[in-house]
């Protein structure tokens, strides 16, 4: 064997790898493929941690921002009372009572009217359902009205005659509950409650 021959080889070789090993930039493909064959340790670069953004409250498609959309889907759910002080709801469960004790003093106005007669009575029953509806929209729950109301009869002698009767209305297009006028409150509160409970409305009696 020629020795000489030999150990230029492996001198070759030799400066050829650490000629590589030199050149290449830490991190290079190079270092993944030579440093192993030495014994040295493949360098794994640190995996950077995403922030998990925070969750905006009322933000119902996620995109970081409340629309307008999102803004009215957030003010629902509450009742602002006359002292201006909020009282929040849950539009499946009855009204709190100083919830329902505001809504009748904002409807009870408009209720003491519906014992006049005609135009009058046609144009305050319009804004009553107007107000049921304004209590929907800002709590999300459906309201019935029980009130006194009058309504053309007739007198035993067959003649036109005004009656008290106790009548109702609700909100949120329901407007006729399809309950007929009763002169026996009780009896009309309890036909209320019921077509009120299938549909989850709130009944506010008035007077």
């Amino acid at each position: 064997m020629n020795i000489r021959r030999t150990l230029i080889t492996a001198g070759t070789a030799a400066a050829f790898i650490l000629g590589l090993t030199g050149c290449a930039a830490p991190g290079d493909a190079v270092d993944g493929v030579l440093d192993p064959l030495f014994g040295g340790a493949t360098a794994t670069a640190t995996p950077t941690a995403t922030p998990t953004p925070t969750p905006l409250a009322g933000d119902l498609d996620a995109n970081g921002k409340i629309d307008t959309w999102e803004a009215e889907q957030l003010a629902k759910g509450s009742y602002k009372l006359a002292d201006g002080s909020v009282v929040k709801v849950d539009p499946t469960k009855p009204f709190a009572a100083p919830v329902i004790a505001s809504i009748k003093r904002e409807a009870a106005p408009l209720a003491s009217k519906m014992n006049e007669t005609g135009e009058s009575r046609r144009l305050t029953l319009v804004a009553l359902m107007g107000q049921a509806d304004a209590v929907t929209a800002e709590t999300g729950r459906g309201v019935t009205y029980v009130y006194l109301a009058t309504t053309r009869t007739h007198d035993a002698n067959g003649n036109p005659a005004d009656e008290l009767v106790w009548a109702t209305t609700a909100s949120d297009k329901s407007r006729g509950t399809g309950i007929a006028p009763s002169a026996n409150k009780a009896s009309l509160l309890a036909e209320a409650r019921s077509w009120s409970a299938n549909r989850n409305y709130e009944v506010i009696g008035i007077g």
